[in-house]
């Protein structure tokens, strides 16, 4: 049995997509959110496929609330609220509906919006009011994903607090230490997940980025990984050589590719509007056919900006059939859940 969770990161705007959209360093400018647009298209995409329960492909929502969203629109849960019929009619159908809490904060000193990853205080502050904010509005919320996918202790015990019950935020073995970014910001994008095992914990309160070990204490919250690979060594060589070329031809190759050349990781992440994703499907699911008895996961992750790209919609619709068909091929069964129905059968 393949277990697919599919989870989508709703986002504001930004640049890089083919569409307009606010720079990093512009403080009280309202951001876009003509990404949410896809949503409608996508949830048609989704129903055009069925796992072997004849259940069409399910997506967990994760929809911002937090510190940015109030100082921009005096709403800490404004995609929420603004798009409220929207989120009920996707969880009508069977979508879950969750919460993506970014820690941007403006910098006076930089004059641009940039990741906080160390005070503690501020840090505290924005998830607390961002929760409490995201609850008023749908209170049944059990879900979360970090924006950016950054965890520290702190964070982690945190939504641990808030009473969240299941955390995806994890990309197993990947990690970045931040930097600043050409759309305006000084710093962003900072993550560790180097020690993170693929299988589902109840994180150590020594370090949220493992299981806990002997005699140390574990946070109830259950962490979910997002499914990750590694990456063929042909694409890392090219990396690495591309960081040894003069910036201008650097970025006249990087022109219409998926490759990052600040930062070589050696895996890469299940992203479901991503031409190599077939890749790493049939992974998987040969994963559940060895395994036969167990529950085998897939978690894949994507934002709706995405679909702006080039052919964006027909890789999605691409990707849910190659996940279908290969699962009958293989003769596995597959079945789409939402982050919550998983955690719920990984708990029973």
């Amino acid at each position: 049995m393949l277990k697919v969770v599919i989870c989508c990161d709703v986002d504001h705007d930004i640049l890089g997509y083919n569409i307009a959209a606010t720079r990093f360093d512009v403080y009280k400018e309202k951001l876009g959110w003509k990404s949410i647009e896809n949503i409608s298209r996508i949830n048609e995409t989704c129903n055009l496929v069925q796992d072997y329960k004849s259940n069409s492909a399910k997506v967990t929502w994760f929809v911002r609330s937090d510190e940015q969203l109030k100082i921009i629109f005096d709403d800490y849960a404004y995609p929420l609220r603004s798009f409220s019929n929207l989120w009920k009619k996707l969880e009508q159908q069977g979508d879950e509906i969750a919460w993506h809490p970014h820690l941007w904060r403006w910098s006076k000193k930089n004059q641009c919006w940039y990741q906080e990853i160390s005070d503690s205080e501020w840090i505290n502050r924005c998830l607390e009011s961002g929760y409490r904010e995201f609850i008023k509005i749908t209170q049944n919320v059990s879900s979360v994903r970090m924006g950016w996918g950054f965890h520290n202790n702190f964070t982690m015990k945190k939504m641990n607090d808030l009473g969240l019950k299941v955390d995806l935020s994890a990309t197993p073995g990947l990690e970045r230490s931040g930097s600043p970014d050409e759309r305006g910001s000084h710093f962003l994008n900072s993550y560790d997940w180097s020690l993170t095992p693929e299988q589902p914990y109840h994180p150590s309160q020594q370090d949220y980025r493992r299981p806990s070990e002997k005699n140390e204490r574990s946070l109830e919250i259950l962490v979910i990984p997002v499914t990750t690979a590694p990456k063929k060594r042909t694409k890392i060589l090219t990396e690495k050589a591309l960081r040894l070329t003069p910036l201008r031809l650097r970025k006249n190759w990087l022109k219409n590719t998926d490759i990052k050349s600040k930062h070589i990781q050696h895996s890469y992440i299940a992203n479901i509007t991503d031409t190599h994703f077939r890749h790493i499907a049939e992974q998987k699911l040969k994963q559940a056919q060895q395994n036969p008895g167990s529950l085998t996961k897939f978690v894949t992750v994507f934002h709706p900006i995405e679909l702006f790209k080039p052919k964006g919609f027909c890789i999605l619709k691409n990707n849910l059939e190659t996940l279908t068909e290969l699962s009958k091929k293989l003769m596995v069964p597959l079945e789409f859940s939402t982050a919550t129905q998983l955690k719920n059968e990984i708990c029973s």
